[in-house]
């Protein structure tokens, strides 16, 4: 019988430390070989293997912020299982936030590794507590007085791959962490939000923080002790584009980019 998805299951381990991974909805785990061809006169052309490259990629449903404030760690240093492959000493390249009326609060992951080696197959997925829609949260943005209804944050850094005189990475050099996302309003009345990206080097910077709570289960089907939560809080937010989306029918939105200074998952 061929393997599918419902016989894969992933973990993020990093130490003694075992992390829930949310509901994983698509993974990419990948090897690249790269090779460096010299051409000479005559036309003659030679080719060598000079770099292998380990990846793994997904995205899934938050179920608390303890994973994410981790992956946010610029110094952190995480395994990353799946089915019977690990991803070793992998660190992150890029992690994105999107949540909206319609869909539950998402984050998709770019790690970048030392290796990829065999282990035996994870046998059972750890047990997952739930995921966050929108209504669980209280949100301020001070960059407009209209309603919100869709946010994606962005994180993203240099990784540069050092390898010495071996085909694998030896180590890694990390930059910090570049933040810009979207954050997009529904107009009641008025277009005037859409003059957010004419930017002043006056203005007051835009703040916004997204503070989830949610009852889950345990196994048991009993409620926890306590109300899980996360808050996503931004700072130093410059609108760097706006713009108007509408149709025949429907609302209409605009969505304001920026530039964020700093994000904090707690």
């Amino acid at each position: 019988m061929a393997l599918s998805g419902a016989d894969v299951y992933a973990r993020i381990i990093k130490g003694e430390t075992t992390y829930d991974c949310g509901l994983v909805s698509d993974a990419k785990p990948a090897i690249k070989t790269s090779t460096l061809q010299r051409t000479g006169i005559g036309n003659m052309k030679k080719s060598r293997i000079n770099a292998h490259d380990y990846e793994c990629s997904w995205s899934a449903d938050v179920s608390d912020g303890i994973l994410l404030a981790a992956l946010l760690n610029k110094d952190n240093v995480f395994d990353v299982q799946l089915h019977d492959i690990a991803l070793t000493d992998a660190v992150v390249k890029s992690l994105r936030l999107a949540f909206d009326e319609r869909n539950p609060l998402t984050y998709s992951i770019d790690f970048v590794g030392k290796d990829i080696e065999e282990i035996t197959a994870l046998a059972a997925v750890d047990y997952v507590k739930g995921f966050f829609v929108m209504s669980d949260a209280t949100i301020t943005f001070s960059g407009s007085a209209n309603t919100v209804t869709k946010v994606d944050i962005n994180a993203q850094r240099e990784v540069e791959i050092i390898r010495g005189a071996s085909l694998d990475p030896q180590d890694f050099s990390k930059g910090p962490f570049v933040f810009e996302g979207t954050v997009t309003v529904s107009p009641s009345s008025s277009f005037s939000d859409v003059l957010k990206g004419k930017w002043l080097p006056t203005d007051t910077p835009f703040t916004f923080s997204a503070a989830f709570s949610a009852q889950f289960y345990d196994e048991e089907g009993d409620p926890l002790a306590s109300q899980t939560t996360i808050t996503i809080a931004c700072s130093g937010m410059v609108a760097s584009e706006t713009s108007v989306s509408l149709g025949a029918t429907g609302p209409v939105e605009i969505p304001i980019k920026m530039s964020i200074e700093n994000v904090i998952l707690s």
